[in-house]
């Protein structure tokens, strides 16, 4: 049997459409597509791309992965503007252009498992920091967040929260590019398959988590936006802050609830800077008494 053994790499003009691919490829394991499983081989291409390289070409390749994956997966973001869109793609895609540049520092030839691991860790610390980072952070893209329908692998977050999903992802796309740079013969090919299966399937040993603790009331609160659309900015933001508060006093006098939720964007810039409408809020919270979730 001939060897699956992969050593050339292309040269760059043609490497960046291939990540870009790649990072295409990675985007449909996302809403509105949803084919999860593409999760767990989407960025072999890209991390082939990056074995061996050096560190400038790996930023390259990192970036218009990105650039590719993040323009598809914030087309929502189109809907704000094309500069909001531009913006957001270019800095969240930065960070994976980060992860190629990094890539070489924790290669190690010769020792694959170190490499797998390596690559995996250096992924799911970047995505904790992304989300941190500029500016609070945007954290659309987690890959962990591609396995919500998934039974098997998304019982990790059990115990290791979203990040440990994210680094399984990862460790499962850079087993199977260890199979394809450094694999020679069936039984270590079937061997390295197995692996990347297991790194999947084993997690559904861990049970979800269930809740044992007491029930808690919830009041959340959502308003018809439309109703202030064809006013000015500043107008449109107090006329949903008026329609929250008017929506939290009718709560005033009934049975307390544990908690209210305000819907996104009850208090926009707008609102917020107007010391009246703060005023209210602060007040109706007050009169009604239950802890109040706002702006989150």
């Amino acid at each position: 049997m001939p060897r699956l053994r992969l050593t050339a790499r292309p040269r760059l003009s043609i490497a960046l459409p291939i990540a870009a691919l790649s990072g295409a490829a990675l985007s449909l394991a996302f809403p509105p597509a949803g084919i999860w499983p593409l999760a767990f081989v989407a960025a072999v291409p890209l991390l082939w791309l990056l074995d061996d390289v050096r560190p400038a070409r790996g930023f390259w390749l990192g970036l218009a992965f990105g650039l590719a994956f993040h323009g598809a997966t914030l087309y929502w973001i189109w809907r704000f503007g094309e500069m909001a869109w531009t913006a957001l793609t270019l800095l969240s895609a930065t960070w994976i252009g980060l992860f190629g540049l990094l890539v070489p520092a924790v290669r190690r030839a010769g020792r694959p498992a170190v490499t797998v691991l390596g690559t995996a860790a250096l992924w799911t610390v970047l995505e904790w920091l992304k989300q941190m980072w500029p500016l609070g952070g945007f954290g659309w893209g987690v890959l962990g967040v591609s396995q919500a329908d998934n039974r098997f692998t998304v019982r990790l977050a059990t115990v290791a929260g979203v990040w440990g999903v994210s680094f399984a992802v990862v460790a499962a796309n850079a087993v199977i590019t260890r199979a394809i740079v450094d694999g020679e013969g069936a039984v270590r090919r079937t061997a390295t398959a197995l692996l990347a299966l297991a790194i999947v399937v084993m997690p559904v040993a861990l049970p979800f988590a269930t809740a044992d603790g007491r029930s808690v009331d919830v009041a959340t609160i959502q308003v018809d936006v439309r109703e202030g659309e064809g006013a000015s900015g500043l107008e449109e933001d107090l006329i949903v802050a008026g329609l929250n508060l008017d929506q939290h006093e009718s709560l005033a006098g009934g049975e307390r609830p544990d908690l209210i939720v305000w819907g996104e964007g009850a208090l926009d810039p707008g609102a917020a800077a107007d010391h009246a409408t703060m005023d209210a809020v602060a007040g109706t919270v007050a009169d009604v008494g239950a802890p109040t979730l706002i702006g989150a």
